[in-house]
């Protein structure tokens, strides 16, 4: 995930640069991969206005309709040839003069083309490093101040932080999230983004109505509209801001959405209320058969487990993951429903594998989104698009919560964050760590209580609150200490002693020990004679009906070796196996589970003396064990 420099100042007062915010983060656990620059090598670029099309040069043989522009800048003008479809009178855009240098270290001068001279370049954003767009130079605002320096007015002076999240930590992907943790590393004062949404006089309530149909799948969905809206290009600083972290601007409402996704981490989706018969919302599953087009343009069998967003009659998005194609905003859009939701991690998981459809949305949801913080995304993007588009913001939000969660509570011992890191920052330390993370912290007893916030889904026990404390305190602050305490030796149990002795002496005797497994088939112990399984241990969760109860005799894994070793064409074998057995519980056991027996297993097959032309061909006999047994009880005492 790429954060902004600039961007993540707006939340956290600090005066560390780049690279040290940089290792705070990754002493504190989260992975930084690197920190560059937006745009390496661009100097000397400028907003200028092309103030007229002095000459048409003519198509080129590369296929380009070449111009001659006259640029203008508050001190001079220049004479630019330009190929780019969209050069026009008054545009405004991005001007390199002779001197200036774009990124790739490519050097501006003035040249002769087709006996023209050119005083410097219009650049597309593709020539300027910020962009894959190259069908046009750059199209600013006409307020845009000519003669300013372009890095400076668009942010490119700026450095990007590739910021690498584990998957239990959803809270810091986004740059919010991140401005929570480097405050609590520094200590400097963190903003929330505030949102004051100006509602206007029509009531949310008359324009949109939701229902959950399977709030198994989702257990909240809000959502606001928006009336009055025009859809146009986004201002310079939104789209620069989400090419920075790899977005492509798309238009006002759409960037929105977008954005307030890369600032808060909350996913949003913006409906064509137009499209929505009545402003109705359900979310249901998916019916047999259904289909739908989603906005990259294909069109998908739905299966019955995947959770849908509806209409009265169709479904127009693929719940957490994707919308769809008929309800999407577009030029002509006025109105917008805007939704914010919560989903169940699983269910978006399995839609996105079963689509093979990954989003940035699912890549949240997947990870588990904040219940709690929706309403502020939802807020906030309903303003900025009010703003950006002219619009007002119907009073009041359409809001189905059927069962809201209670925040977890944990006591959280400081001796408990001593025995187990070794070290225990001062009480008061301890308790700013926390509620600069975001926690709320009770103090007035002994252990603090300590109230997980809905966006900490990592943390469910005491032991997640000491490595909180630990990892933002500072792991250096963990003492180099041996550990002390007094040595005493290590008696081996009698039983082990037994088992060993055993299998060192019919290892003497020639024999060879194995090792079976301790889960046999039930239906190979009724073969052998064992009656009924009313005495046999069943596993729960068994990997097959052949291993399926324990062991209540050895045999059966002795056969089992005897027979692999005849299939293998070795039909002398001489084993043994000491192990345990297991019976139904009885008094003496205590709190174990079943009753345990430490057996020996004997098995011979075959030839009593290694085959070869001098030696005896008598077999094994009942008197080879008896004489094994007897070498292994003189051996026990």
């Amino acid at each position: 995930m790429k954060i902004s420099y600039r961007w993540l100042k707006e939340f956290v007062e600090t005066d560390l640069g780049p690279a040290e915010i940089k290792e705070r983060l990754v002493h504190a656990g989260i992975e930084v991969a690197s920190a560059s620059p937006v745009v390496e090598g661009l100097s000397g670029v400028v907003v200028g206005e092309i103030e007229a099309i002095e000459t048409d040069l003519g198509p080129t043989p590369a296929g380009h309709h070449n111009r001659l522009c006259r640029v203008a800048l508050p001190d001079r003008t220049f004479s630019v040839i330009c190929g780019a479809p969209n050069a026009a009178p008054g545009l405004r855009t991005a001007f390199a003069p002779p001197g200036a240098t774009l990124p790739g270290g490519r050097a501006i001068t003035a040249t002769r083309i087709r006996g023209v001279v050119s005083e410097g370049m219009l650049c597309s954003e593709k020539e300027l490093g910020i962009g894959e767009d190259a069908s046009g130079i750059l199209e600013l605002p006409a307020d845009a101040p000519v003669g300013a320096d372009l890095s400076t007015y668009l942010g490119l002076d700026d450095t990007i932080l590739e910021i690498e999240i584990t998957p239990n930590r959803p809270d810091a992907l986004s740059v919010v999230g991140v401005a929570r943790e480097l405050s609590a590393l520094t200590g400097a004062p963190f903003r929330f983004p505030q949102a004051a949404v100006r509602d206007g006089e029509q009531a949310a309530a008359a324009l949109a109505a939701v229902e959950i149909t399977d709030p198994d799948l989702c257990p909240r969905y809000a959502a606001r509209v928006i009336t009055g809206l025009s859809v146009r290009p986004s201002p310079p600083w939104l789209a620069q801001r989400l090419r920075a972290v790899g977005l492509r601007p798309i238009n006002n409402l759409v960037d929105v959405t977008n954005y307030v996704l890369w600032e808060l981490g909350h996913p949003l989706h913006a409906f064509d209320h137009a499209t929505l018969p009545g402003g109705r919302i359900v979310v249901r599953r998916a019916r047999a058969g259904e289909r739908m087009t989603t906005l990259d343009g294909r069109e998908r069998a739905l299966e019955p487990d995947m959770l849908m967003i509806c209409d009265a009659e169709r479904a127009v998005a693929v719940g957490g993951v994707m919308g769809g194609a008929a309800t999407e905003v577009t030029p002509r859009t006025t109105t917008v429903l805007l939704e914010a939701a919560c989903f169940t991690p699983g269910s978006i998981r399995r839609t996105s594998r079963a689509l093979g459809l990954s989003t940035d949305a699912s890549y949240r949801f997947e990870r588990g989104a904040d219940i709690e913080g929706l309403r502020a995304a939802l807020d906030r993007a309903a303003q900025l698009m009010a703003d950006l588009g002219g619009g007002t913001v119907a009073r009041g939000v359409v809001d189905v919560y059927p069962a809201p969660r209670p925040h977890s509570r944990i006591a959280l011992r400081l001796e408990r964050v001593e025995r187990l890191i070794g070290a225990c920052p001062p009480r008061p330390e301890a308790v700013r760590i926390l509620q600069a993370l975001g926690f709320a912290v009770d103090d007035s007893a002994p252990a603090l209580q300590v109230v997980v916030p809905s966006f900490r889904r990592d943390i469910a026990q005491e032991a997640d609150l000491v490595e909180e404390i630990i990892r933002v305190w500072g792991y250096e602050r963990i003492p180099l200490t041996l550990g002390a305490g007094a040595q005493a030796l290590v008696k081996r149990p009698p039983q082990l002693g037994l088992a060993r002795e055993m299998s060192r002496t019919l290892n003497a005797a020639g024999l060879s020990e194995v090792i079976t497994y301790a889960f046999v088939d039930p239906d190979r112990l009724k073969a052998m004679g064992w009656a009924g399984e009313q005495g046999l241990i069943a596993l729960q969760n068994p990997i097959s009906r052949e291993r399926s109860v324990l062991r209540p005799m050895l045999a059966p894994g002795l056969l089992e070796v005897l027979a692999l070793n005849a299939s293998r064409q070795l039909p002398d074998a001489r084993v043994f196996e000491v192990g345990h057995v297991f019976s139904p519980q009885v008094e003496s056991d205590g709190d174990r589970p079943a009753h345990e027996e430490l057996w020996l297993g004997i098995a011979l097959t075959g030839l009593r003396q290694p085959r070869a032309w001098h030696a005896g061909r008598e077999r094994v006999d009942i008197y080879d064990v008896k004489g094994a047994a007897t070498l292994v009880l003189a051996a026990a005492g």
